[in-house]
């Protein structure tokens, strides 16, 4: 998935006023607040409050244009961009706009507009208390936003945070791209959890490309080029993350089910000489990682303890479900996804093209990928389901690959005998 950051404007909330008598609010603070002005606006300090959770005092500003309230405040202290338009109707404010954004292309910035934002879609109102004047706070409401939305800035949650723990390790401060690429947010994460697992299994997709490897004696033999084996490099190199490197020392890559996919540019070369770029073909999508520095039991407990550390400074502003997004991954498994693995080791196993995927299903945590026999002017016959983790990608199924196969062969037999 592509962040889209600083921007981009996140998705309106659709709001409105629980107390919206016009006179009690409006009118009550310009009698309260009037005075001699060189601005066509009224300033004042002001306080967001979420359920129990209240954000740093602001500077805000209200100005009327005849039928509409503009309130706008001016961040300080890690608070996000609000601009909030109110529409007066027979005597009454109806919330016309509710806008919320970063306020700069800060790390901070996106976790506080994150906080701000995942908490107002919990809970569904909030408030904003006048200081200095007694008046009655302005009382939002908020409509249930929609999943896609709320799925979207959960990710840019979850990455920010990351992105947060690996600032206070290195003591670091990220430039905030204005979208931040799918490579980008693949690198993050593996940045981040060889940080704090040290060795990890992930899934990166049905290829990967790797550059300048050093052919080998197998690598060449005809019968090698397009087998299907287990591939493993060693990298020692800094790992580059958002346009800054961190020196990470050994790290390297294991790929239990893969195979060259290019096997005729290989051909070209000879023992011992560099090809440029090697793209593997991986059916299973599976890599596992091991950051040989992070996987020192002593050092690991060092950087779990500092992830612990961050979090309790996160856990003064935010509850729980919010810290909880450390231990989500960035990347989940879409329905494309889960089938591309399933025809992976369908492919791997050596299944003749009659062996299908059909439409998965979502449950829970995991999708659901039917297996079928499948022929020109028949109906599929279901054979199996094979069962992807959304998180991890690994795939569980109730019998063997073995014995699916031998469980088609018996099938088609079977129906088309009978047929």
């Amino acid at each position: 998935m592509q962040i889209m950051t600083l921007e981009t404007i996140s998705p309106q909330m659709q709001a409105s006023l629980a107390s919206s008598d016009f006179s009690s609010l409006t009118r009550n603070f310009e009698q309260k607040t009037k005075s001699t002005s060189l601005q066509p606006f009224v300033n004042f300090r002001g306080q967001m409050s979420v359920g129990d959770i209240f954000f740093p005092v602001q500077m805000f500003s209200m100005r009327e244009e005849g039928k509409f309230t503009y309130l706008q405040n001016y961040p300080e202290k890690l608070f996000p961009k609000l601009e909030i338009i109110l529409e007066e109707k027979n005597l009454e404010l109806q919330v016309k706009e509710f806008a919320v954004r970063p306020f700069n292309n800060s790390v901070e910035e996106e976790i506080s507009y994150t906080r701000f934002f995942l908490l107002t879609s919990e809970v569904k109102k909030c408030s904003l208390h006048i200081k200095d004047a007694d008046i009655p706070p302005f009382n939002f409401s908020f409509a249930e936003i929609s999943s896609e939305v709320k799925k979207q800035v959960i990710h840019q949650a979850k990455l920010f945070r990351k992105l947060g723990f690996i600032e206070f390790l290195f003591k670091i401060k990220f430039d905030v791209p204005k979208e931040i690429s799918p490579n980008d947010v693949r690198q993050i994460e593996i940045l981040f959890r060889g940080l704090t697992e040290g060795e990890f299994s992930a899934p990166l997709g049905d290829s990967i490309t790797v550059f300048n490897y050093k052919l080998n004696k197998s690598d060449l033999q005809n019968h090698l080029t397009s087998q299907k084996r287990e591939f493993s490099f060693e990298f020692n190199e800094d790992l580059l993350v958002l346009g800054k490197f961190f020196p990470i020392g050994k790290m390297s890559f294991k790929m239990e089910k893969a195979s060259i996919a290019n096997p005729g540019v290989v051909q070209k070369f000879k023992e011992n000489e560099t090809i440029p770029s090697l793209r593997l073909n991986i059916f299973d999508y599976q890599v596992s990682h091991r950051f040989e520095k992070y996987s020192d039991a002593e050092r690991l407990s060092k950087n779990k303890q500092k992830l612990d550390q961050y979090k309790n400074t996160l856990r003064k502003d935010e509850p729980s479900f919010l810290i909880n997004l450390f231990d989500e991954p960035l990347a989940e498994i879409d329905d494309k996804s889960a089938i591309g693995i399933v025809e992976g080791l369908l492919q791997y196993y050596g299944f003749p093209d009659r062996f299908s995927v059909l439409k998965p299903k979502l449950e829970k945590n995991r999708w659901r990928v039917p297996i079928a026999l499948t022929y020109p002017k028949y109906e599929p016959i279901w054979l199996e389901d094979a069962f992807v983790d959304v998180r991890t990608g690994k795939v569980k199924m109730k019998i063997s690959f073995n014995e699916l196969l031998k469980k088609g062969k018996k099938k088609a037999k079977e129906v088309f005998s009978i047929a």
